[in-house]
């Protein structure tokens, strides 16, 4: 009888191919995901679990956006496991914001969104960020506000007019996603931005747009969409 194991080297097989092709682009979902449960789970083969979570979850998106309880629930995922998968969404985020050039003055609303954007990638809840910028709009920081949608009950305004103070800022941008993969602003999102312009200019701030961000639907690999609410012309009534 043959000993011959037919998943024996597979690792260093599948290894190889990633360090020969490092943007991924010959791999399926199931491909790149059984690469990286190779970190998360050192002794087994994660294969049949790679194609188990892609079909539970619909792809790549679907398992990357899932929370830890949810990644539990597939049958061979440990707890260190759904961390470690749940954890590149964020790990995303914070990448693509690291990558903002902070010296560079975002003079309109296409590098505005383009710096905003990456804060909501792959969230599943809504959240509000508040970005303040220097008198040349440079940016000084962008700061999170809260979580939950943005209304002139909930959203804390208190903290923007102290952080805009503290920050010694001269405009601000504020932003926050609609989860439902529409951008379009609702009359809440256009009372409130009245309300926190209004706020912000009794310390001297001036809010230069609402920058409402939505991830695409379903499995799109479309970018991420965004509305102004200066460019759709709300500031014009402030």
């Amino acid at each position: 009888m043959s000993n011959d194991n037919p998943h024996k080297g597979h690792r260093d097989r599948l290894r190889q191919r990633a360090a020969a092709d490092p943007r991924l682009e010959t791999f399926s979902d199931h491909e790149l995901l059984e690469l990286l449960l190779f970190y998360a789970i050192p002794r087994c083969d994660t294969n049949a679990l790679a194609h188990r979570l892609v079909d539970t979850f619909g792809g790549l998106r679907g398992v990357l956006e899932a929370s830890p309880e949810e990644l539990s629930a597939v049958e061979g995922v440990g707890p260190g496991a759904a961390l470690f998968l749940s954890l590149f969404p964020a790990v995303t985020r914070r990448y693509l914001r690291s990558r903002t050039v902070r010296a560079v003055a975002l003079t309109d609303t296409a590098m505005l969104g383009e710096a905003l954007m990456p804060y909501f990638i792959g969230l599943r809840e809504e959240a509000v960020y508040v970005l303040f910028l220097d008198a040349k709009r440079r940016t000084i920081s962008c700061d999170f506000i809260g979580e939950g949608s943005v209304n002139a009950v909930s959203l804390n305004t208190a903290k923007i007019v102290r952080l805009a103070a503290a920050r010694k800022a001269r405009y601000a941008v504020l932003a926050h996603n609609h989860t439902n993969g529409f951008a379009n602003p609702s009359e809440q999102d256009v009372s409130t931005t009245r309300r926190v312009a209004a706020l912000l200019q009794t310390v001297g701030v001036t809010l230069l747009d609402h920058i409402i961000v939505a991830d695409p639907l379903g499995d799109s690999s479309d970018p991420c969409d965004f509305v102004s609410l200066a460019d759709s012309g709300v500031f014009l009534r402030l």
